[in-house]
């Protein structure tokens, strides 16, 4: 008779304990349970450790790159490549207006032009660090070179397909829609390859 009293007092023991379990953890889903909740951690967690791409979602961004898919006037459609790729998908293609924009040419430059710019930034970066008993100081006049030209253009310049980065004045992260106030737009030489020698 008492074997009977353990086993049933043990019996009813674990059925509160399993239903106390139970309550607590629904109230845990139901609080923290939703799609949303997991799809936050999962970027957060992708952040946090360098797997999730490149600026934090709360950071500013002011511009976005991409191929311009269709010119309607004023008005771009382009295609853009996601700073985030668990960005929002709509955002992948942005209408942009180009009425106030100033068009640069980014034009690249000779190779050997470039190649010596580098060649003497090299060389004075060289010197200043083993000039400087301050390791961690740095000449603010020291620039890298940059490997393209900057030349001046006009809307007509830009073409469906063409690659251009679009500057925005204001914070454009979540814009599908924004006004640019400048459009950089990449100019790759043409390579000329000579005709194939007669046999």
């Amino acid at each position: 008779m008492a074997s009977r009293i353990w086993i049933v007092g043990g019996l009813v023991s674990v059925l509160l304990l399993a239903g106390a379990f139970l309550l607590g953890m629904k109230a845990s889903i139901s609080s923290q349970g939703t799609f949303q909740a997991g799809w936050d951690a999962a970027k957060m967690r992708l952040q946090e450790t360098g797997y999730g791409g490149g600026t934090p979602t709360d950071a500013e961004m002011k511009s976005v790159s991409g191929i311009v898919e269709t010119i309607s006037g004023k008005t771009f459609t382009v295609k853009t490549t996601p700073s985030d790729p668990l960005s929002n998908v709509a955002l992948d293609t942005r209408i942009i207006d180009m009425s106030r924009a100033k068009v640069v040419k980014l034009v690249s430059k000779d190779q050997d032009v470039y190649q010596q710019e580098l060649d003497i930034f090299n060389q004075k970066s060289k010197e200043q660090f083993q000039s400087n008993s301050n390791r961690n100081t740095q000449d603010v006049s020291m620039i890298f070179p940059d490997a393209y030209t900057h030349e001046p253009a006009v809307l007509t310049d830009i073409h469906e397909g063409d690659l251009v980065t679009f500057i925005a004045s204001t914070d454009i992260r979540n814009q599908k829609q924004f006004i640019a106030e400048e459009a950089d737009v990449m100019f790759f030489p043409t390579m000329e390859f000579p005709a194939p020698a007669k046999q």
